[in-house]
């Protein structure tokens, strides 16, 4: 789907993203969407969850930190 309503952000193709994590493979596999006319990645929060394994009923809270500069995020479940 679109991002937006008359948009280029359709995604053209679908990879994964090894985000790391603390487990036993060091990473999550992320899926994440190419889109050509997106200067970013990406990512589907709930994506994250059900790459570590997590039950969506067993999150009390959840928050995604952007840190722009360095090009990273930080997410707590």
């Amino acid at each position: 789907m679109p991002a937006t309503v008359n948009s280029n952000g359709v995604p053209k193709g679908i990879g994964y993203l090894h985000v790391p994590a603390k487990n036993a493979q060091g990473y999550l596999p992320v899926q994440t969407f190419y889109t050509p006319y997106l200067r970013t990645t990406v990512i589907d929060k709930r994506d994250l969850v059900k790459a570590a394994k997590i039950r969506v009923k067993g999150i009390q809270s959840d928050s995604i930190t952007k840190h722009k500069d360095a090009g990273t995020f930080t997410y707590h479940a």
